[in-house]
């Protein structure tokens, strides 16, 4: 059997042990790989390996290997030894026989962050609707008898041994979800190569900077929605022709965001929102962006 699982089961204190090594690389901003290098020459030095085995939770890591994570990271010693005593506890008593295959938890592409979380959740697409055959994604991504998906590529890939593109990851999201380029799961996909490839560089962001930017798409994806409600009930644009003409983007202090009042069939409400929305977008040092009214003209009888 297994360790238990559910509700009511108490936490594993091997997978809470492996959690918590995880979360100080991560608030450290470290890869796997960015940190192995930084415990080159100590004596506590640890490979990828050691490290990426330590996160998964299958079973105790040694002494050295989590000290690696207090000395680079700043863990608490104390946590960290409790933690592992705790861990090692469990894996030494556990058989062989009782120890069951760790089954991988596979990650929405909106909260994959590494390489390795692409792989498994593109492993995972291919089966969700039943096992899916190279040759068959290979016929769904062909365009004008050339296939964006081929099977030796697609196989690569799929078995860890490259890196898998952008474009090839999207069309094969496409090929096994059915969905449109330019539809929300094929953007959510393509942000999440974006943050796998920044990991694998050593270029990803430290979370308070991430927060920042998915802050500012939203308060972007808001204003455009403000604008398209706004321009339904403004005036024809030969009578406004600059009526929903709201700056978005990167802003300089101190500058004018001209949009168009509403109309007296719509008080303040679009207007309010989108002056809100306005304040709230990013800006050099100085003054705040400022917002200035266009009335539209009278609207013309049909």
């Amino acid at each position: 059997m297994g360790r238990p699982t559910g509700a009511s089961a108490k936490p594993d204190p091997v997978t809470v042990q492996a959690q918590w090594l995880k979360s100080l690389r991560l608030d450290h901003g470290l890869s796997l790989r960015r940190m192995a290098q930084m415990t080159t020459g100590r004596d506590w030095a640890v490979t990828y390996t050691k490290l990426f085995r330590a996160e998964q939770g299958i079973t105790s890591p040694k002494w050295e290997t989590v000290l690696a994570y207090v000395e680079v990271c700043g863990g608490n010693a104390h946590k960290a030894r409790r933690l592992w005593n705790a861990a090692d506890a469990v894996t030494s008593t556990t058989t062989p026989t009782e120890t069951a295959p760790a089954v991988r938890t596979v990650l929405p592409p909106e909260h994959i962050s590494e390489p390795l979380e692409l792989l498994h959740a593109m492993r995972a697409l291919r089966t969700a609707r039943g096992p899916r055959p190279l040759r068959e994604l290979e016929d769904a991504a062909r365009v004008d008898g050339v296939s964006f998906l081929p099977r030796s590529t697609l196989g690569a890939i799929l078995s860890g041994k490259r890196m898998v593109s952008k474009q090839t990851l999207l069309h094969f999201v496409g090929a096994c979800t059915g969905a449109e380029p330019d539809s929300t799961t094929i953007r959510a996909w393509a942000r999440a190569w974006d943050r796998a490839d920044a990991h694998r560089r050593g270029l990803h962001t430290r979370p308070a900077l991430a927060n920042l930017i998915e802050e500012l798409e939203t308060k972007t994806t808001e204003l455009s929605r403000a604008r398209e409600e706004l321009a339904r009930h403004t005036t024809t644009p030969a009578a406004n022709p600059t009526g929903t003409d709201v700056t978005i983007g990167h802003v300089e202090s101190g500058d004018i965001i001209t949009v168009a009042a509403p109309p007296p069939s719509k008080p303040a409400r679009v207007w309010h929102k989108i002056r809100a929305l306005v304040g709230t977008l990013p800006h050099k040092s100085g003054p705040a962006p400022t917002t200035k009214i266009l009335r539209p003209g009278p609207i013309a009888s049909p």
